[in-house]
């Protein structure tokens, strides 16, 4: 059964001079209790996505379409009812009754359902309070206002807590600024796993974390999907982290997915059988840092046609029949192998070439 369900999901951003694609036409399901991995670089649209199920991105200037649904019922409000195109190079909001909607379907999700772990936690915690008030506050707000099961929910936040090597006492007083980036990503994981959640959206869960307690964090993580039948997506940059967490993952490349694959394909196999893109970012990685380097972004904030990674592509720059291919024909998805698929000229240009410049 699918848990979460991503149908033709689009956002463009509106900027002073132009629009911007963020992501175009991103389809995927979850099963119940299963793990999904979005694998990128920065700006390829992982953060996006994650946004977008909860309607996040209705604040900023764009435009966003497609159906994220959860257990068959949508997530969020229709945002195409509250933008005004009356003028075609302008988006204008309208947001009469779009918060109002929002937070009658969403907010029941963020309770018992949804947990979210977003990118810098420290910003998710307000400058001005202790992070124990704001903790204690959210656990109350889970428990639906049931002060016995708010505190027993932060009796299990103290024990999770301890696990990743801090302790209720020593954060209790503390302002979010008085905290490492570090400590308040290990507050916003804890966090995220009491309970009972029915699903999880983990955008880079374990940056700013060393190895040992990356290693403690994702224990935890895979034993809450283990007890509790947590679904899982997760936003990484870190292929070893996607191995442990994830049973399948979508490569993302300028808001556009163009390799599927379950995470066995991770393991050993040989780089020709990977989208262009995804060997670069497979051999970009520095194993021992486990960070994708600063020479992996963008060139072009979006694109018009074909692949997205036409314009960096080595193999297609050798090859002016298929650069032409690449550049002005968007691949199909075909089969690579059992439990991989490939939007490639590479992998199709026999069946593909007809399509033509």
């Amino acid at each position: 059964m699918s848990a979460l369900t991503v149908k033709n999901l689009s956002v463009v951003y509106q900027t002073r001079k132009e629009l911007v694609k963020a992501l175009t036409g991103v389809s995927f399901e979850i099963e119940k209790g299963s793990a999904l991995g979005l694998w990128g670089h920065s700006g390829c649209g992982k953060s996006t996505i994650i946004k977008s199920i909860l309607a996040l991105p209705m604040d900023e200037p764009g435009w966003v379409e497609g159906e994220a649904s959860f257990e068959g019922k949508p997530i969020a409000p229709d945002v195409n009812n509250y933008v005004d195109l009356s003028n075609r190079d302008v988006i204008r909001k309208n947001a009469v009754g779009f918060y109002r909607n929002h937070r009658k379907l969403v907010a029941p999700h963020l309770k018992q359902s949804f947990r979210t772990i977003f990118q810098e936690p420290i910003y998710s915690f307000e400058a001005d309070r202790y992070i124990g008030l704001q903790i204690r506050q959210v656990f109350t707000h889970i428990a639906n206002g049931d002060q016995s099961l708010a505190s027993k929910l932060l009796d299990e936040f103290a024990i999770s807590i301890e696990q990743l090597d801090l302790t209720l006492d020593y954060i209790d007083r503390r302002r979010n600024l008085q905290l490492s980036g570090g400590e308040c990503q290990r507050i916003a994981l804890a966090m995220s796993i009491v309970g009972t959640p029915k699903l999880l959206l983990a955008d880079e869960p374990t940056t700013a974390l060393d190895r040992k307690t990356r290693e403690v964090a994702n224990d935890m993580l895979i034993e809450k999907m283990r007890v509790a039948g947590m679904t899982m997506l997760v936003a990484s940059h870190n292929r070893l982290e996607l191995m442990r967490l994830v049973e399948k993952v979508i490569v993302l490349c300028k808001g556009v997915v163009v390799e599927k694959f379950t995470k066995e394909w991770l393991v050993d196999k040989p780089s020709d059988m990977f989208h262009p893109y995804t060997r670069k970012l497979w051999f970009a990685v520095d194993e021992k840092a486990n960070i994708l380097p600063g020479e992996l972004q963008p060139t072009d904030s979006t694109f018009s046609s074909g692949c997205p990674f036409y314009s960096e592509c080595s193999i297609a720059a050798n090859d002016k029949s298929l650069k032409q291919l690449c550049q002005h024909s968007q691949p199909n998805f075909v089969s690579a192998g059992e439990g991989h698929e490939v939007a490639c000229h590479l992998f199709n240009t026999t069946n593909n070439a007809t399509d033509g410049v």
